[in-house]
């Protein structure tokens, strides 16, 4: 498990290195959709892969980033320099996270906690979204019913998957966000 620890924390520090340069450009072209997916790929991979991983702590902290990514790639959030200098201040706190894990740093989660909490300023609110939802009743719920089907997919991966670093999770988590899912 060592060596796949490894692994990730030199892809980490690749996508770190990826990630910066991208938010750099984003400062020039906040309204670049390619390097706004770059941001979020690079986000969504630091945070499946830290889980897969035995990263927790990274994964939770990305999490939401990953989010707020997610809502500027569908432009419900604008990009701002405030959130550049917050993700940068991010991928800083990520450094010490995988230096940590080495014995090599010690994590002030105060800091942690209060990037987090910056983070989830640029998220909506949980009221206006529960509003909708009140007077989505007046949509007949047999027709969406009628059209659901049954499918079985089988993956049978590599015995080597992980030592490339191929992440299965996220994979397995886009088919639970398609419906009811059973994994076995």
């Amino acid at each position: 498990m060592e060596i796949q620890k490894d692994a990730y924390r030199e892809e980490a520090y690749e996508l770190l290195a990826v990630l910066e340069d991208a938010l750099l450009e984003l400062e020039q072209r906040p309204d670049d959709m390619e390097i706004i997916s770059r941001v979020f790929r690079a986000m969504h991979t630091l945070k499946g892969s830290g889980a897969m991983f035995g990263f927790d702590d990274i994964a939770g902290f990305t999490h939401t980033i990953e989010t707020v990514y997610d809502l500027v790639r569908s432009s419900n959030i604008q990009v701002t320099a405030d959130l550049i200098s917050l993700t940068l201040a991010a991928c800083d706190q990520i450094k010490v996270m995988l230096e940590a894990s080495l014995g090599r740093a010690k994590v002030d989660e105060r800091k942690t906690a209060e990037l987090s909490a910056a983070f989830h300023r640029y998220l909506p609110s949980e009221e206006p979204a529960s509003a909708p939802a009140v007077s989505a009743p007046a949509a007949p719920p047999e027709p969406e019913a009628a059209a659901q089907a049954t499918y079985r997919i089988r993956f049978q991966p590599h015995r080597n998957l992980f030592a490339n670093g191929t992440n299965p999770v996220p994979l397995l988590n886009e088919l639970r966000s398609l419906g009811e899912c059973s994994i076995i």
